[in-house]
């Protein structure tokens, strides 16, 4: 129906949609599009993004909406970039590196996921990079961090409609916000802290490669009996589980892109989490392109038609 949309994302919300559809979707840097006017979740970790059905559209919806607006105050001063562009014509990768720790690939990762990242991993390296064993900080600390830190926030966020709408938000939301209310300042202080940290780590180690691969999500999308991550019935433990590979790019602030890159027998897709370092879209759509390019998981498509021009 369409080229692309928008969605946020403070924990993976435009990653795991695109993972189970079979799209891309891209969570830019931190403070590379603004959010002026969009509505409040958390303010440290939300992100604007495009989701499209190729690497390229998402480079030229990014072109369009990314930039300094002096109407948010995390914006970041950073010149507006010209990612359509820069994407080559080749699918050379040789001279950059993927930084792979087991846990990221292998742990609470389903069969069929796993194959599918496995063969991924090949295909890359058979396009000229590097893979190099590293280590990431533990996922169940950062998720604990994350929640720590966005719980509160989006509680603070919607805290007028708490008040004067409460019975208008499904249980399973509502709780959770009011969780949020219930947050000590001392954990929500901590979490910060650790943040720091966490950002530090994630940093040295993209000093000794240029990306970081991962599964999107631990499964492939679950049919809509099968459903337990929303509604009144919506496990926690499972929904925590779920962000495991997405949050530590909200917390970090680095950005991450899921792709397509294979189907279970059953038919369902799978995603391809690749993350770089801060404000390298460029070299990250170049990598995602060249997996795109040259895997058969997205038949032919027209290019994006309209001519993209950056908003005032």
């Amino acid at each position: 129906m369409g080229y692309g949309s928008l969605g946020t994302d403070n924990a993976g919300s435009v990653r795991l949609p695109a993972s189970y559809c079979g799209i891309v979707g891209l969570k830019p840097t931190y403070g590379a599009v603004s959010r002026h006017g969009v509505l409040p979740g958390s303010w440290t970790a939300d992100h604007v993004g495009p989701m499209t059905r190729t690497v390229a559209d998402a480079a030229a919806m990014l072109d369009a909406i990314a930039g300094y607006d002096p109407r948010d105050p995390t914006s970041a001063r950073t010149p507006a970039p010209n990612l359509l562009g820069a994407l080559p014509p080749d699918a050379d990768l040789r001279g950059l590196t993927i930084g792979i720790d087991d846990a990221y690939l292998r742990r609470h990762v389903d069969g069929p996921v796993q194959t599918a990242v496995d063969a991924a991993l090949v295909h890359l390296a058979s396009l000229g990079a590097g893979l190099t064993p590293v280590r990431l900080p533990s996922q169940q600390d950062v998720v604990d961090t994350l929640l720590a830190i966005i719980t509160p926030e989006i509680a603070a966020a919607h805290l007028p409609h708490l008040r004067d709408r409460r019975e208008d938000y499904s249980p399973p939301v509502r709780e959770r916000l009011e969780l949020g209310l219930l947050t000590p300042a001392v954990t929500y202080l901590h979490a910060q802290r650790l943040r720091r940290q966490i950002i530090d780590e994630m940093l040295a180690v993209l000093t000794e490669v240029d990306f970081l691969i991962t599964a999107t999500t631990p499964t492939a999308a679950t049919l809509l009996d099968q459903d337990v991550t929303t509604g009144d019935e919506a496990d926690p433990e499972l929904l925590a589980a779920l962000i495991y590979f997405t949050c530590p790019f909200n917390l970090t602030g680095f950005p991450a892109i899921s792709i397509p890159c294979g189907f279970t027998e059953r038919g369902l897709p799978v995603g391809l989490q690749i993350a770089a370092r801060p404000f390298d879209e460029s070299r990250l759509l170049r990598i995602a392109h060249a997996y795109e390019r040259t895997t058969p998981w997205h038949d032919a498509l027209p290019p994006l038609l309209a001519t993209v021009e950056p908003m005032p």
